[in-house]
């Protein structure tokens, strides 16, 4: 598995909080025993990671540290369950963007027409609505599944709150030689295809006959 630089900067930020006791370390929470980062980081200890993040995570369920551990150790043991719902809660914590970059990636790796994902869809529209670093990943992450014929998601409505264009219109072709006409403002350039149908209009220099009608079509 490849990590992203952005997560090795985070891990070594983890990894090195004990040492900076007195410095924040990026997602303002301090893994004050330091040992979840030693056998996550250091000992690649997953089990043993795994369960010590499940018990802060009982302590304190808004553990940002524990979420992150519990989130990575899931992805590499294939829990895809468990990843989802741990990115999902730090996507809803106000957490570093670094952090959430990773976790909304996790999501956007695992969107699509599957049980695990079909599970969370409710929480990841939820959670797209907060406008934080992980909104427009959590945006994608639905049009990837409702690409993938996930039934809840409308994909034209998914497309379009995530940016994406979805719909066309072209007239043409005008002209007759591209280098004659390519440099001329056709009608539907000029007013953004606000007619049905625009009159093909050669060049003046090269005379054709003319009335020839260009219909605009949907694509």
């Amino acid at each position: 598995m490849r990590f992203p630089s952005s997560l090795i900067l985070l891990c070594c930020s983890l990894a090195g909080s004990t040492a900076l006791s007195q410095t924040k370390i990026p997602w303002q929470i301090k893994d004050t025993s330091g040992q979840l980062a030693q056998r996550f980081i250091s000992d690649f200890d997953l089990p043993a990671a795994s369960q010590e993040a499940e018990a802060r995570l009982q302590r304190n369920p808004r553990d940002v540290t524990a979420l992150f551990v519990r989130m990575e150790t899931a992805e590499l043991e294939e829990r895809p369950e468990l990843a989802l719902d741990s990115a999902l809660r730090l996507c809803t914590l106000p957490a570093d963007s670094v952090l959430q970059e990773v976790a909304s990636n996790r999501i956007l790796e695992h969107a699509g027409n599957t049980r695990a994902f079909n599970s969370v869809v409710r929480r990841v529209r939820a959670a797209a609505t907060l406008a934080n670093d992980c909104t427009f990943n959590l945006k994608l992450a639905l049009v990837a599944a409702a690409m993938d014929g996930q039934p809840k998601i409308d994909l034209d409505q998914a497309a379009r709150s995530a940016g994406l264009l979805t719909r066309w219109r072209i007239a043409g072709p005008f002209g007759e030689y591209n280098n004659v006409d390519f440099e001329r403002r056709w009608p539907p350039e000029i007013d953004q295809l606000s007619q049905e149908q625009y009159l093909d209009e050669v060049s003046p220099a090269v005379p054709q006959e003319a009335g020839r009608k260009k219909a605009a079509t949907n694509g």
